[in-house]
């Protein structure tokens, strides 16, 4: 009987997200290494082992990790990229000289614009993005609680990924145990479904310093209201199907299923670190704009952040 094979992953992102699939990967014997930049990685060389601390429903768990630096030589040939969209592009491109004709790169970034110019940039690889609602925020360096188990969806993004009929990396992870993913032909739509959820609860929560559930408060449901109207006439010049009235709907029962979270865009805010908004409403007011659709509710509230020096 042949051993089953299973692929190496490279995780490029040392936050949260990236950490927790880390630990997954590492819980389905599914080798894989975080990559950090050089700097960080000379302070970790003295670290004999280092240990990925994951806490989920109270419990903790110490995990060993495999680290390595970005300036390797070591050939990439599968490369989960995990930064914020913001860095996404720079990130990824401080190791293009270690990726192959034959490297598949999965993109997990909130919002939407920063998948589309990594495509762009790379055409010759099979590039594929994400779409998770899994929640974990980061307490320090390899130190997670997650949060929640939510649904990853995996989709193939450039052309030579929607041209194959297998990858056995990509099946990997969708195979994992704990991990709760699946294919999709249209990532974009499931892209799109998140972007119009974040783009009325992130930004909001991010300049009311509130949880989710405050949301749900009447003084802030008109406005609520008005951006998740404007997303949906935005989007809808690229596909997107969903009325004002639906994407509303599926904003409170978001709001009101995680009440108590905070959103990433808060918990940056709080920790002295640069949003994402620029790629969720400032993707759809950049598409406004490029279509002339006016959409004064996403225009008042990143001024107002901007005010507030959020961004």
């Amino acid at each position: 009987m042949t051993p089953v094979v299973y692929p190496h992953w490279h995780i490029l992102g040392a936050g949260a997200i990236g950490c927790l699939w880390s630990a997954q990967l590492y819980k389905n014997r599914i080798t894989c290494m975080l990559l950090v930049r050089s700097q960080r990685f000379k302070q970790l060389e003295s670290d004999t082992q280092p240990l990925l601390r994951i806490t989920e429903g109270g419990q903790l768990n110490q995990l060993p990790v495999s680290i390595g630096s970005t300036n390797d030589a070591q050939p990439i040939e599968n490369l989960l990229l995990t930064t914020k969209a913001g860095d996404a592009l720079a990130a990824i491109q401080s190791v293009k000289d270690r990726l192959t004709n034959n490297t598949t790169i999965v993109l997990l970034q909130n919002g939407m614009g920063s998948q589309q110019a990594i495509a762009e940039s790379f055409p010759e690889l099979a590039v594929y993005a994400g779409s998770t609602t899994d929640g974990a925020w980061l307490e320090s360096f390899l130190t997670i609680h997650r949060a929640g188990h939510g649904k990853t969806w995996l989709g193939p993004l450039s052309d030579k990924a929607h041209a194959e009929t297998h990858n056995h990396a990509i099946e990997s992870l969708v195979k994992l145990v704990g991990m709760d993913v699946s294919l999709t032909e249209n990532v974009l739509a499931k892209l799109q479904e998140k972007l119009a959820i974040n783009a009325a609860i992130n930004g909001m929560t991010a300049l009311h310093n509130c949880s989710n559930g405050e949301l749900l408060k009447p003084e802030f449901q008109p406005t609520i209201a008005a951006l998740c109207e404007e997303t949906a006439c935005v989007l809808a010049v690229e596909g997107y199907s969903g009325t004002g009235a639906q994407v509303l709907e599926r904003v409170n029962h978001v709001l009101t299923v995680t009440g108590e979270n905070y959103s990433s865009s808060l918990q940056d805010v709080r920790n002295n670190r640069k949003t994402e908004l620029q790629w969720i409403n400032g993707y759809l007011l950049t598409l406004a704009d490029k279509h002339n659709i006016h959409a004064p509710a996403h225009e008042t509230l990143m001024s107002q952040l901007a005010m507030k020096d959020i961004y």
